[in-house]
């Protein structure tokens, strides 16, 4: 086959952004497919407070046990999208857990030797020093997959689209949006 039109709608993966320099830095992804060690005392940083957060949360007590988790984000609580009956049942099986929450904090450096985090609202500062943590879970940070996109880009004589998270990531309404913009320009 040889269409004169291609769509690539490749999506995106979970990434760590490039400002976060600390090696123990990782995705949930890598948590789940087990890619990387887990120890006893996590943070998990979530900004923007969706269920990959608190599932990453959950996973870990089901499946490591015995383990301290600090969930920080910038907003006012854990999972802030989810659905209130779902949140009250989850929150309430995982705060029996050893689970702390600090809302309202921003992480702002992530570096070897710490963890700098700013209250969103005040000039107050939480620093999580190296010892203090074995491992840092960054939740919610997408890197668009579009290797193919470049790779096909490169053809003469065809026309080639970026779609959805391939283009930029974002949520599927977004991608259904761009989709149909590009259906009326073919």
């Amino acid at each position: 086959e040889n269409p004169d039109v291609l769509c690539i709608a490749t999506g995106a993966a979970a990434s760590v952004p490039k400002m976060v320099k600390n090696p123990k830095a990782v995705t949930p992804w890598d948590v789940i497919a087990g890619d990387v060690e887990i120890g006893k005392k996590i943070v998990v940083y979530d900004p923007l407070s969706n269920n990959h957060g608190v599932g990453i949360v959950e996973f870990l007590f089901d499946t490591y046990g015995d383990i301290k988790v600090h969930f920080i984000t910038p907003h006012s609580e854990m999972a802030a999208n989810s659905k209130n009956e779902n949140k009250d049942i989850l929150l309430r099986r995982l705060l029996k857990e050893n689970l702390k929450i600090t809302p309202y904090m921003a992480l702002v450096e992530a570096t070897k030797e710490s963890l700098v985090f700013n209250m969103i609202y005040t000039d107050k500062k939480l620093t999580i020093k190296d010892g203090d943590f074995d491992n840092l879970i960054y939740t919610g940070h997408l890197s668009s997959v579009d290797e193919l996109f470049w790779e096909f880009q490169a053809e003469k004589g065809k026309e080639v689209f970026r779609l959805g998270d391939a283009k930029a990531p974002g949520d599927v309404e977004l991608a259904i949006h761009d989709a149909e913009r590009v259906a009326r320009t073919v």
